[in-house]
């Protein structure tokens, strides 16, 4: 009887110390599972949070998480107001940087960077761009770019504005201006658009002044609306000279 208790007793710690190591080797295999498929979070994240690749095709791009399409602005109307940095970085467009717009939210404006200091607006295809009257500018630079130097002149007053703004808007178009003597631009910055500025050129010719509207192609007649700000342009030129 003593002997077949022993026996007993053997059989039972001998389960006992297979139950403990199958235990043992069940915890080992599930700590490496969970460290891996920890590490594998790591290693994609990066993908999910900022590394779309956008799909081309007919002229805009797809944004392949969420399926929207992408189109660009006229640079030479639609000009970025912004810093950019790593943490708004989020996906790329045939291997250009595309960026989030610092304080705006959703999704309907990203940038895409095409150089250093070159960078491209790109609008979900369901977002209008504004005209320019309904930009609402609440600013206005005019200025020319020399080497090292930046000319400009700024009109804030809303009554200047508006009488700018309502001469582009319904202006004399015409196609004869003469021979181009100086060409000047100007951007308008808005609190409603406030991550874009709105462009047009002031020219002056033999003819006169005209503003340039870089999405009609067409030269407005200015009257020499804003000759005195160019004045003022030539005079800072002049003084740094």
């Amino acid at each position: 009887m003593a002997k077949e208790r022993n026996t007993l007793k053997k059989m039972a710690e001998k389960k006992i110390r297979a139950d403990r190591r199958r235990r043992e080797k069940n915890t080992v295999i599930f700590v490496v599972c969970g460290l891996m498929l920890f590490f594998a979070v790591i290693a994609i994240f990066p993908a999910i949070r900022n590394e779309r690749t956008f799909i081309y095709e007919d002229g805009a791009y797809i944004d392949p998480s969420n399926g929207k399409t992408y189109c660009p602005a006229d640079m030479s109307a639609y000009l970025i107001k912004t810093e950019f940095f790593e943490d708004d970085l989020y996906g790329t467009m045939r291997g250009d940087k595309v960026y989030t717009i610092p304080g705006v939210k959703g999704r309907n404006w990203l940038v895409r960077q095409l150089d250093d200091d070159l960078y491209e607006l790109y609008y979900e295809e369901n977002v209008l761009l504004p005209s320019i009257s309904e930009f609402e500018a609440s600013e206005m630079y005019l200025f020319v770019d020399e080497p090292l130097i930046l000319y400009r002149e700024e009109i804030k007053d809303k009554t200047e504005l508006d009488s700018i703004v309502s001469l582009l808007v319904n202006g004399e178009k015409t196609e004869s201006i003469g021979e181009f003597n100086e060409t000047y631009s100007i951007r308008f910055a808005s609190e409603k658009y406030g991550h874009m500025y709105f462009c047009f050129e002031y020219v002056i010719t033999d003819n006169g002044s005209y503003f340039y509207d870089h999405l009609s192609f067409s030269y407005i007649k200015a009257n020499g609306m804003l000759d005195g700000y160019v004045e003022s342009l030539k005079e800072q030129r002049d003084n740094e000279a």
